[in-house]
């Protein structure tokens, strides 16, 4: 029995990156416009008079002929497309287990606690994984907001009067390794794709980004410690030379009894309201994305 080919939130931008040969863009379309009322009228945007050029006629030939073209996937959406064939067909699943990974996996439970306690809400870690279609997705916590007095300081200060209590959120969170990390981490594009698919499947109104600085897990912080005794041959830990060293590593990677950090700034929360138009654009990928698997074998030359 065939494996069912779906695609996961966590990875979905990667379909959308817009292939650039036959994709056209906003200001190509402007410049269709200004071209063909050049051809029209004899006058440009600014109603001086223009001569009409074979060079003109032969760029806005190349424009129509890529507005009209078949989309097609980029390079990119390709190789996601071949990681997932690569697992369905060869049970092939490339690890990724390196430290940064592995504190957000172990430290997902510290995170949700983190959040609950700044929002003042009990939060259990979701466990429902939703399929629709050939789109799958787990996000970590769905919770509804009942009154605008139940939403974190955070989102009240987004509050712009749009909001229509019960209020559905699906939440993602992701637990920075270090305080390094935690203050350059962004609201990037990929996250913002996982997001709004997630809103898809669990037809929510909102989703919330949160990032949070926690603890490493014990296991993490034992390795540090070894790589630092083995790169300078420490055996005592405690002496007055490699104690400051060891010091160090706990008020880099150990937060909750760390009096220069408060609870409420290892927090970084964002925010995005469930858009159809988009959630359309995602849609439309599927077919391309399911008829390109179709043409996938191990050892295709292109």
């Amino acid at each position: 029995m065939k494996k069912q080919i779906v695609f996961r939130a966590s990875s979905f931008a990667n379909l959308l990156v817009k292939n650039k040969d036959t994709s056209i863009t906003d200001v190509q379309l402007d410049r269709i416009d200004e071209l063909v009322y050049e051809m029209e009228n004899g006058l440009n945007k600014n109603g001086n008079k223009v001569k009409w050029t074979d060079n003109k006629a032969e760029e806005l030939e190349r424009l129509i002929e890529k507005k009209n073209a078949k989309p097609e996937l980029s390079t990119t959406a390709k190789k996601e497309v071949q990681k997932i064939w690569l697992q369905n067909e060869k049970g092939f699943i490339k690890n990724l287990d390196n430290k940064y990974v592995m504190k957000g996996l172990y430290n997902e439970e510290n995170g949700i606690e983190l959040i609950g306690e700044i929002e003042e809400q009990f939060f259990i870690k979701n466990d429902e994984r939703i399929t629709i279609g050939n789109i799958t997705g787990e996000c970590d916590l769905k919770h509804t907001y009942n009154s605008i007095d139940e939403l974190p300081e955070w989102r009240k200060i987004m509050e712009d009067g749009e909001t229509k209590f019960p209020l559905k959120v699906v939440k993602d969170v992701k637990c920075s390794y270090d305080a390094e990390t935690f203050m350059n981490a962004e609201f990037s594009s990929t996250y913002e794709t996982q997001l709004r698919v997630y809103m898809m499947l669990y037809d929510t109104d909102e989703a919330h980004l949160q990032y949070c600085l926690t603890d490493v897990p014990e296991h993490i912080m034992e390795s540090e410690i070894w790589k630092i005794k083995n790169k300078y041959g420490i055996i005592d830990t405690e002496s007055d030379i490699a104690k400051p060293l060891f010091d160090q590593l706990k008020r880099n990677l150990i937060y909750s009894d760390n009096p220069n950090y408060t609870k409420e700034e290892r927090l970084k929360s964002y925010m995005v309201r469930r858009d159809k138009t988009i959630e359309q654009e995602i849609l439309d990928v599927i077919p391309m994305a399911l008829e390109y698997y179709q043409t996938i074998t191990l050892n295709k030359t292109q």
